[in-house]
C-alpha cells in the first residue's frame, strides 16, 4: 500500500508541474481541462489511499490491544490468553472436556474434535512421538473454536497463536516444536476421510483433496479407509471419556504432572525433566485426574 502511495504522489508532483508550467504557455483549452481532471483524480487518489493506510495502521493497533488483553475464563475458575497461552495454563481435563463439545466442519456433523484427535492418535500405533502429536495437535481449539480453514486464513493472528501454543506443549513434552509432517499429512487426509463420511457433496471433497494435496505436499490425497471411522460418531460424553482414556494411554501428562513440572523448574529449563516425570515409576498416571 505504501508504495501506491508513492506512485501516487509522484504522479501528483508531476501534474503540479505540468500545470505550472502550462500557466506560461499558451495551451488549448481541452489541454487545460485534462490537466485539471487529472489534478483532482490523483487528489481523490491520495486522499482514498492514505485513508487505507491509516485505518489498516489503526486496525492492527486494535487487534494488537485486543490481543493483549484478551482475558477469558474457564469452567475451572482460571483465567488465561489464548494469543499468550504458557505453560500453567494447559490442562488436559479441560482439553476433554472442551474438545469433546466442539463440532468439526464448523459444526455441521456430529464428530466432535476430541474423536478426531483420537482417530488422528490411532494412525501412528508404533511411533508414539507420533501418536501424541496427533493427539494433541488441536488442543488450541479447546481455547477458541473449530474454525474453519477460509476464515483462520483471514485471521492471521489466530494462526500465529496456535503455532506458538503447540510449539510450547510440544517443547514442554521434549518433542519437535513444528508439527511433524507426517502428522500435518495426516490431518489433511483424515479431514477428507471425515468429510466422505459425514458430509455431502462427495465429489466437492475428492477433488478438495486432490486440490489441497497438489498444493501442500506435491500429490493427491488419498482418503483412508472409511471404515476406521464410527458410523455414529461418540456423543460429547463418551467422547471425552474416550479423549482422556487415550491421553493416559499415550503417557500424556495430566494437569497434577504439569503442575508438579512447573513447581519444580523454571519454565524455561531443559523439558526432559517432564520426560523423567512421566516416565518415573512412583508417578502412575490416574484417569480420575482428566474426568
Amino acid at each position: 500500500m505504501s508504495n501506491e502511495l508513492e506512485k501516487i504522489k509522484h504522479l501528483d508532483n508531476r501534474i503540479n508541474e505540468t500545470i505550472s508550467l502550462s500557466k506560461n504557455i499558451s495551451l488549448p483549452g481541452k489541454f487545460k481541462e485534462v490537466l485539471s481532471r487529472l489534478k483532482t483524480l490523483s487528489a481523490d487518489l491520495l486522499e482514498d489511499i492514505s485513508l487505507k493506510i491509516r485505518g489498516r495502521e489503526n486496525t492492527h493497533s486494535d487487534i494488537e490491544e485486543i490481543m493483549k488483553n484478551c482475558n477469558l475464563q474457564t469452567k475451572y475458575g482460571d483465567f488465561i490468553n489464548p494469543f499468550n497461552l504458557s505453560i500453567k495454563d494447559f490442562r488436559p481435563e479441560l482439553f476433554a472436556h472442551s474438545l469433546s463439545r466442539e463440532l468439526r466442519f464448523w459444526k455441521q456433523t456430529d464428530l466432535s474434535v476430541a474423536e478426531h484427535s483420537i482417530n488422528m492418535a490411532n494412525l501412528f500405533p508404533d511411533n508414539q512421538e507420533l501418536a501424541q502429536w496427533a493427539m494433541f495437535h488441536e488442543i488450541f481449539e479447546a481455547y477458541t473454536h473449530d474454525l474453519a480453514t477460509p476464515f483462520k486464513k483471514a485471521l492471521p493472528e489466530y494462526k500465529v497463536a496456535e503455532n506458538k501454543a503447540l510449539a510450547t506443549f510440544a517443547e514442554t513434552l521434549g518433542l519437535q516444536k513444528e508439527m511433524p509432517y507426517e502428522v500435518h499429512l495426516a490431518d489433511k487426509r483424515m479431514m477428507i476421510t471425515e468429510a466422505l463420511k459425514y458430509m455431502p457433496n462427495k465429489e466437492y471433497w475428492l477433488q478438495l483433496g486432490h486440490d489441497i494435496g497438489m498444493k501442500e505436499f506435491g500429490f493427491p490425497l488419498e482418503p483412508y479407509d472409511l471404515s476406521i471411522l464410527k458410523d455414529t460418531p461418540l456423543d460429547k460424553n463418551e467422547a471425552e471419556l474416550s479423549f482422556s482414556k487415550k491421553w493416559i494411554e499415550l503417557q500424556l501428562p495430566t494437569s497434577d504432572l504439569l503442575n508438579e513440572f512447573i513447581s519444580q523448574n523454571d519454565t524455561s529449563s531443559a523439558s526432559k525433566d517432564l520426560r523423567e516425570l512421566l516416565n518415573a515409576e512412583n508417578t502412575t498416571q490416574d484417569l480420575e485426574q482428566l474426568t
